[in-house]
């Protein structure tokens, strides 16, 4: 609902078939965008909502957002290292498992 909201409050010009897919990739749900003309892989869908690891970029901005505000300025998150080891494997989106957040108090 809010995607409509901002694509009619800012007049956007964008045919019903893109508006499912960002929906779909928003919800992490390849059903919507199923017997379309374009594929894509499944593992596309993982990465704003991971129904598979509950990893994807909604967390990483929750740490990132929420630690600044209850003042833990020492949570350190190498975002950068994340995405850089992270592999697709058997159409998963994968991520190193030594790759570690750290948290100081």
């Amino acid at each position: 609902m809010l995607l409509e909201y901002l694509i009619d409050k800012n007049n956007i010009d964008i045919n019903n078939d893109l508006k499912k897919l960002v929906q779909s990739l928003i919800l992490g749900d390849i059903k919507l965008t199923l017997n379309r003309d374009i594929y894509y892989e499944s593992w596309i869908y993982q990465i704003v909502a991971n129904k598979k690891n509950s990893i994807d970029v909604d967390k990483f901005d929750y740490l990132r957002r929420d630690s600044y505000h209850v003042g833990l300025n020492s949570c350190e998150v190498d975002y950068h290292r994340i995405f850089d080891t992270s592999k697709i494997i058997d159409d998963n989106l994968c991520f190193n498992i030594k790759v570690k957040i750290f948290i100081n108090f």
